[in-house]
């Protein structure tokens, strides 16, 4: 099920990741506890397009962002899944965040 692009971005930037505005894209990068970025754990977003983000553009993003799978990204987009839960989900792939 796609999701909005605006959702999207406002469920990610108050859970760990800050937004880089380039010329066609949005990169969103997560952020160690110090407030540093992790560019090992990103994604990016076109500009333009449609106002949803794709089921296939999911698939490709949950990997990006390293989650165990695109219900958990769902999850983090829905807020059922929390920053903190993420994060210790990073941590048990042996990711330092």
């Amino acid at each position: 099920m796609p999701c909005k692009k605006r959702d999207f971005h406002k469920a990610i930037t108050k859970k760990g990741f800050i937004e880089e505005k380039k010329r066609d894209h949005i990169f969103y990068i997560f952020t160690d506890m110090d407030g540093k970025l992790y560019r090992r754990v990103h994604t990016k977003v076109s500009h333009g397009g449609s106002a949803d983000i794709s089921n296939d553009l999911l698939s490709a993003m949950y990997k990006q962002m390293k989650f165990r799978s695109k219900d958990d990204l769902k999850k983090y987009i829905d807020c059922s899944l929390g920053e903190d839960e993420y994060r210790e989900q990073l941590r048990t792939t042996g990711l330092k965040v």
